[in-house]
């Protein structure tokens, strides 16, 4: 799966460029040049986790997007821009600043291409059946790149690559659930709760988020609003149409929802803290490899053990987290997550005495 994990990962990582040098091109109060553009490139990789491009690769970018392979975009011709050092730098701008990329009409090849290995990708590695009906050709043909303007595209789909699948049962229901998130229609679940009694309830859907090898829905019902509830696929028994009306989504559910935690149990107090780790070095490479979070820092290392911060609100899958590694890791910050760590340790101590 690893192969999966690399493709999907180089598409993500080239198009947020491409999105990136769009929006510059199309600017009409800035004139970029090439390292003003490998500046925004490497923020918004930066920013998405991603290691940042040099010149060359900027340079591989713009041709690609000028040539027939990419969008056969065209340029202002002898565009200019004045240095202090009495010489200009080329500017970079749309000849045509109303074109963007995401309002191509149409796919050209290459663009198939990975669309075809993306859908391919998902097909092996996501457990979904209803995907082995999608036919490649046909649904490349159908698509179109950015019907809607970025910021007004709703994302409903958030995925964490592991480095092995597998399927289970909820998979049958993640095409349905998408589309009535899509579609913005309420429905009714019928699903077995922690205690594994059957309950049912009406949910108006947002999210899609896969955590740990499992698939969860987040979104409001009637009853609880403005709370949210999520609800694992592999606990749905089934999913039932209503008539009952949909809850419009809140500001705050979006992309970034999950941004701030571990996992998918967002805390009352979701304001990231500083979270202090220190690791032993002998199992350091392990974690650095399997980044607990996006916001780690670079780590300070010392004569058996590294230091690492992150900024992140602590939660049940955080615990969970540090508790795997045992002896391994000791939280230094903050004293509640410590107090937490050590409560929940003595909780062990004390069913292994008390174990026949």
């Amino acid at each position: 799966m690893r192969t999966h994990y690399a493709l999907i990962m180089k598409h993500k990582n080239a198009q947020i460029r491409y999105n990136v040098l769009n929006k510059c091109f199309r600017s009409t109060t800035k004139i970029y040049t090439a390292p003003d553009l490998l500046e925004e490139c490497n923020k918004a990789l930066e920013y998405e986790g991603y290691e940042g491009i040099k010149r060359r690769q900027l340079y591989k970018d713009i041709s690609y997007m000028e040539s027939e392979k990419g969008w056969s975009v065209e340029f202002e011709e002898n565009l200019k821009v004045p240095t202090t050092k009495h010489y200009s730098k080329r500017g970079y701008r749309y000849k045509d600043v109303n074109f963007s990329i995401e309002r191509a009409s149409e796919l050209n090849d290459e663009q198939k291409r990975i669309i075809k290995e993306a859908l391919v990708t998902l097909k092996t590695a996501s457990g979904v059946p209803q995907l082995d009906l999608i036919n490649l050709d046909v649904i490349c043909a159908q698509l179109r790149i950015g019907l809607e303007e970025k910021d007004e595209r709703e994302e409903i789909y958030l995925r964490e690559t592991s480095e092995s699948y597998r399927d289970f049962s909820g998979g049958v229901f993640i095409e349905k659930i998408f589309n009535l998130i899509w579609e913005k229609r309420a429905t009714k679940i019928i699903y077995t709760n922690k205690n594994e009694k059957k309950e049912s309830v009406i949910i108006s859907g947002y999210l899609l988020k896969e955590y740990n090898l499992r698939w969860y829905l987040l979104g409001i019902t009637k009853e609880y609003q403005p709370n949210t509830t999520l609800i694992a696929l592999d606990k749905i028994i089934d999913i039932q149409e209503t008539k009952e009306p949909y809850i419009k989504k809140p500001k705050h559910i979006d992309k970034d929802y999950f941004k701030n935690i571990v996992g998918v149990t967002l805390p009352k107090d979701s304001t990231p803290k500083d979270v202090v780790l220190k690791i032993k070095k002998e199992v350091w490479p392990i974690l650095k490899a399997r980044q607990l979070h996006w916001t780690m820092r670079p780590p300070t290392e010392h004569e058996d053990h590294v230091t690492v911060k992150f900024k992140i609100a602590p939660n049940t899958e955080l615990e969970n987290k540090i508790l795997h590694w045992g002896e391994n890791i000791v939280v230094v910050e903050p004293p509640e997550l410590k107090e937490r760590i050590m409560e929940r340790t003595r909780e062990m101590m004390k069913n292994y005495n008390s174990a026949h």
